[in-house]
């Protein structure tokens, strides 16, 4: 679990900075502010590694224990929207971590999981840099049909990985303009 200073932006632990990271300084997010539960490292970058690409699915589970705990505290009037999966990634693979987690969030502890988001196309986000993602991702991220679920509500975006805060930036983008009255992320890790 993260601990001591983080950044009050995207949540990584400061090593010298004081309240904001030297990546924070350099941008402007649409999200209030980015919550990971693990740093991207060591022993949590293993089990992590287990379970999006061994599917060691049960470690789902323990995920799940630990976003309800912090829902709980910090975010019990929220609408949690998951991540957007891509199609043919989900086809390929055989499932999505993040929309796996989110059926267990919203099965298991009953807490208010909506797929409000879907993603049409673009590539696969791991190997580029922060100015590739977000052009990789423009337009691409839209609201589903139907979903005036969200207009005024607070949302806790969830998602899997915090690298460079692209997809939560476009997510939020999208989510506000759509009538989100604001965003907060919540990752399992940041990297």
């Amino acid at each position: 679990m993260i601990s001591g200073e983080i950044c009050c932006i995207c949540g990584l632990p400061l090593i010298s900075e004081k309240s904001v990271c030297m990546r924070c300084r350099k941008r402007k997010y649409a999200f209030d502010r980015n919550f990971s539960i693990f740093e991207y490292k060591n022993r949590a970058r293993e089990i992590f590694y287990h379970y999006k690409f061994a599917k060691h699915r049960d470690i789902a589970i323990w995920y799940s224990e630990l976003i309800n705990d912090l829902v709980a505290a910090k975010f019990h009037d929220y609408l949690i929207v998951p991540s957007p999966s891509r199609y043919y990634k989900k086809i390929r693979k055989g499932w999505d971590q993040v929309e796996y987690l989110s059926s267990i969030l919203r099965s298991q502890y009953n807490l208010p999981v909506k797929n409000v988001l879907k993603r049409s196309g673009g590539s696969d986000q791991k190997r580029l840099d922060l100015e590739e993602r977000i052009t990789n991702l423009r337009g691409k991220i839209s609201v589903r049909r139907n979903f005036q679920i969200i207009t005024e509500q607070k949302i806790l975006f969830l998602d899997d990985i915090f690298t460079t805060g692209a997809t939560a930036d476009e997510c939020s983008r999208v989510l506000i303009e759509n009538g989100a009255a604001s965003v907060t992320s919540l990752t399992i890790a940041i990297d």
